[in-house]
C-alpha cells in the first residue's frame, strides 16, 4: 500500500502518520513517500517543460515499488494507492494518467479533491508576473533564476496556497478536467476503487 499525504499540495510529509498499526492489522507493507510541494512541485512556467512535478515524483515512487517491493516480501501485482485530501486528489490524478495505470491495482480516495484545476496557461502567466515582480533583477532570464537560493524562492513566492495546486492542459499529465475525463470513461477501469469523505461520514 502506497500512501500519499495531504496538505493542500503545499504541506505535509511522509512521516505525518505512524503506519505500524495499519501494517499489523492489514498484514501489508506500507510505503509512505515525500513529493515536491508548493513552488517546487506545482508552479508552472513557460520556460519549464514539465508540469506538476509532485505528480511525477509520486509516479516515480510507484515505479520504485514495482521494481523493489518483492525484496521486502511484497507483491507488485497487488499495489494499493491511497491518500487523503491532496493525497486523495493525487490518487484521482493517477486514475486518469494512463502512464500510471500499470503501477497499481486498487485505489482508496479519502476526502479527495479538487475535481477542477486551473489551466497551466492561466497559471503560467500569473506565476511569471509574480516571479518578475519578486525578482526584478532577473527580468525573465531563466539562467539568472537558477542562480538564486531555493529558500529565497520559497520565502517570496509562497503567498497564496491555492495558486500552487496542479494544473491541466496541453503540457500537463491531464489534458482535461478530471470530471470530464471520468465522464468520458478515460480512467483506469481495471483498478478497484473506494472513495469517501472523512467529515460527517458517520451520518451515513
Amino acid at each position: 500500500r502506497l500512501w500519499l499525504h495531504g496538505g493542500g499540495y503545499t504541506a505535509g510529509s511522509s512521516n505525518d502518520y505512524d503506519a505500524r498499526n495499519l501494517a499489523n492489522l492489514s498484514q501489508s507493507i506500507i510505503v509512505t513517500i515525500n513529493y515536491r510541494l508548493g513552488i517546487f512541485g506545482f508552479f508552472p512556467l513557460p520556460a519549464v517543460e514539465e508540469r506538476n512535478f509532485g505528480w511525477l515524483d509520486q509516479q516515480l515512487a510507484l515505479q520504485w515499488v514495482q521494481e523493489n517491493i518483492a525484496s521486502f516480501g511484497g507483491d507488485k501485482t497487488n499495489v494499493m494507492l491511497f491518500g487523503q485530501s491532496a493525497g486523495g486528489g493525487s490518487t484521482i490524478a493517477h486514475l486518469l494518467i494512463q502512464s500510471s495505470w500499470s503501477l497499481y491495482s486498487s485505489a482508496i480516495l479519502q476526502s479527495s479533491g479538487p475535481f477542477r484545476y486551473d489551466t497551466c496557461q492561466e497559471r503560467e502567466q500569473i506565476n511569471l508576473e509574480l516571479l518578475e515582480k519578486s525578482f526584478s533583477e532577473c527580468q525573465s532570464n531563466i539562467n539568472c533564476f537558477r542562480q538564486l537560493n531555493a529558500s529565497l524562492f520559497y520565502e517570496k513566492l509562497t503567498v497564496n496556497w491555492i495558486t500552487l495546486w496542479p494544473c491541466i492542459g496541453e503540457r500537463s499529465q491531464l489534458k482535461e478536467q478530471p470530471l470530464a475525463l471520468f465522464r468520458k470513461g478515460d480512467f483506469n477501469k481495471k483498478a478497484s476503487i473506494i472513495g469517501g469523505m472523512n467529515t460527517n461520514e458517520e451520518e451515513f
